[in-house]
């Protein structure tokens, strides 16, 4: 609350507010008005139906409050404080769904990656029949396979015949088996337009007429030894794809 202070030239009291508006003002025609106390008092009687003569609680009581609410209105500064927002915030739960585990996942990876390397291992005794077959058809093929893969080398070296290019693959599993050991069926569409049987010493094609260049081979890749090998691989040739 601001605090009046005497004014030494005049004796009037000053408050101390910084705002420049004083808490009680005085008339222009040097106080030809009535005092503040007087006035709240006979405003309070009018109110009240009291006289305004009469000391009674009313004017007692309303004329303090008057003035000081006169005074700390003239002083005070409101100031608005603006307290941060607190909304609450939504809790959010991301729900990732959960992707069903397939058990026969590295079976079919373990399969398909054993038939890759064994027709890799094929194109490669093929290219040059009269050298001994790579070590990986032995590592990648087993049983009727690797027998099959064996007899062919030997028939290109007889005919003097050996294969140019390689073939392309669309391969996929299409049976999973999970016995002891687990076996997997394999079938793919072998396209071998660009791997081409020549005569050796002439170089023409050695190819038999009528032969589709597209046909579907069924394979049985399965465990041997600690590592997965094909066991089986057929070629039909009356079967175009």
């Amino acid at each position: 609350m601001p605090v009046a202070h005497s004014d030494s030239s005049t004796g009037s009291p000053r408050t101390g507010c910084t705002t420049g508006r004083p808490g009680v003002q005085r008339s222009d025609d040097g106080g030809s008005r009535p005092p503040l106390r007087h006035r709240v008092e006979r405003s309070a009687s009018r109110r009240w139906g009291v006289n305004r003569h009469a000391k009674t609680w009313v004017g007692r009581w309303l004329a303090p409050v008057a003035i000081g609410s006169a005074l700390l209105a003239g002083c005070s500064t409101q100031t608005e404080q603006k307290l941060p927002s607190t909304s609450p915030s939504s809790a959010t739960t991301s729900t990732t769904p959960t992707r069903s585990i397939d058990p026969t996942a590295p079976a079919r990876a373990a399969a398909l990656a054993a038939y890759a390397g064994f027709w890799a291992a094929k194109v490669a005794s093929q290219a040059d029949p009269t050298q001994p077959p790579p070590k990986a058809l032995e590592k990648y093929s087993t049983d009727k396979a690797l027998a099959e893969a064996l007899a062919t080398v030997l028939i290109l070296r007889r005919n003097k015949i050996h294969m140019q290019g390689a073939p392309t693959h669309a391969v996929q599993v299409v049976q999973v088996q999970t016995d002891d050991p687990t076996r997997v069926t394999l079938t793919d569409c072998l396209d071998s337009s660009k791997w081409i049987p020549l005569f050796t010493e002439t170089g023409k094609s050695a190819l038999a007429p009528g032969q589709s260049a597209r046909v579907v081979v069924e394979s049985v890749a399965t465990q041997y030894a600690g590592r997965w090998v094909i066991k089986s691989s057929v070629a039909y040739r009356d079967r175009s794809c």
